[in-house]
């Protein structure tokens, strides 16, 4: 059962938000580069398990005083489940796109996810559509049209995939913010790394005959890397989530496209093409439509609103 939504802070959240979104980018970049030495369930797997460990070695420190089996205790557990496997499902259907899928397209195709959001919360939760927020979405998504240029081979080569990786996104970033009216940021952290290492260590075995990969110098590395990065991507967007409501400041993760921009030509030399630059400034514009035209009374902090 829901209970009360935490007090909205949209300055801190969009600070949040921008500082996951670097990271994010970064978490890619890496993963698209660790592909010439690593699988993808392994990048999967220690995205999550790395996370786990140093996360886990901070609580029991911080919650030593109180008891770590009592901190943790949830009345939500359910909306954990969802968070986490849902989150799984996001990271895996992006990590895969990586392989075929340029860094900055598959970026721009996961960050459909809050054209997904509004639908999500209206199907799962009865939450009322705000109309003129469509404005800024639907610009927005015109901008992706311009930068990813979709053609016969849209469902192909893993872009289909990155889009798939958004709309699990929308479901896990819905059940984060709902998780919050019950349950501290710290304990929802948990649950979520322990959740997705459990659901990555099942999956190892698809890719066995490539695990000795892993055991090198430069593979650990990476792995430690990934973790470490996917690790600091959690916090800020988790911590981003409990201040502003998900439909509200997920617009702004729209920045990480231009890291991941980026990180495309100073590592894989793509280009910048006309096209991209005006779908940037369309996803800019929509991302300022959609904080402008937002009803402010959706912004306050209602039992079971979103």
């Amino acid at each position: 059962m829901l209970g009360v939504a935490p007090r909205t802070n949209l300055t801190i959240a969009i600070l949040f938000i921008l500082i996951a979104s670097f990271f994010a980018a970064s978490l890619s970049a890496l993963t698209k580069f660790s592909y010439s030495q690593l699988a993808m369930t392994q990048i999967v797997f220690a995205r999550n398990f790395v996370s786990f460990l140093l996360f886990f070695g901070w609580l029991s420190f911080e919650q030593r005083e109180r008891g770590l089996f009592d901190f943790l205790k949830t009345s939500s557990m359910t909306m954990q489940i969802i968070r986490g496997v849902a989150g799984f499902a996001s990271i895996a259907l992006f990590v895969y796109s990586l392989k075929t899928v340029d860094l900055s397209d598959a970026s721009v195709l996961f960050n459909t996810m809050p054209i997904f959001l509004p639908i999500v919360a209206f199907l799962w939760k009865g939450s009322k559509i705000h109309f003129k927020t469509w404005w800024g979405i639907l610009l927005a998504f015109l901008g992706i049209v311009f930068i990813v240029k979709p053609g016969p081979d849209f469902f192909q080569q893993g872009t289909f995939f990155a889009l798939l990786s958004g709309l699990a996104g929308a479901i896990s970033t819905l059940s984060l913010r709902y998780s919050h009216y019950t349950d501290p940021t710290s304990r929802t952290l948990f649950y979520y790394f322990l959740i997705c290492s459990i659901l990555g260590a099942l999956c190892l075995p698809i890719e066995y005959g490539s695990l000795h990969n892993a055991f090198t110098a430069q593979g650990l590395l990476l792995l430690a890397g990934i973790g470490i990065l996917g690790l600091f991507f959690q916090i800020f967007f988790t911590l981003a989530t409990k201040y502003a409501p998900a439909k509200l400041i997920s617009p702004f993760y729209y920045s990480s496209v231009v890291f991941s921009v980026f990180y495309d030509w100073y590592l894989w030399n793509v280009q910048i093409d006309l096209y991209k630059i005006i779908g940037f400034v369309f996803v800019f514009a929509g991302v300022c439509l959609v904080v402008l035209l937002y009803p402010k009374e959706a912004t306050t902090s209602k039992p079971g609103a979103q």
